[in-house]
C-alpha cells in the first residue's frame, strides 16, 4: 500500500468535513413550524393591538422555531422510558 501524500490526505479530510457540515446543515435547517402559517396567525394574533403590525421579520420566525424544537426536545427527554407513544 502506497502511504498517503500531504495533499490526498487533506483532500479526503477535506472531504469528510464538507460531509460533516452538509449533514449539520441540512438538520439545522429542518422546520418543525410551518412558517408561513405561524406569520399569519402572529399577524392575526397582533391586530388586538393598539399598534397594528404589518411584517413578521426571519428573526421572530427563527425564535418561534427555536422555542417549538427546545419544548419538544424537554418533552420528549421528560417522557418515561415505557411504552411506545409520546404522551
Amino acid at each position: 500500500m502506497k502511504p498517503d501524500t500531504l495533499k490526498e490526505f487533506m483532500q479526503r479530510g477535506l472531504k469528510a468535513q464538507q460531509a460533516v457540515d452538509n449533514e449539520i446543515e441540512r438538520h439545522r435547517q429542518s422546520r418543525v413550524i410551518n412558517r408561513d402559517y405561524v406569520r399569519r396567525w402572529a399577524l392575526d394574533y397582533a391586530q388586538h393591538r393598539h399598534h397594528k403590525f404589518e411584517r413578521v421579520s426571519e428573526r421572530f420566525l427563527n425564535r418561534v422555531e427555536t422555542y417549538c424544537k427546545a419544548a419538544i426536545r424537554d418533552m420528549v427527554d421528560s417522557h418515561p422510558s415505557k411504552g411506545k407513544t409520546l404522551l
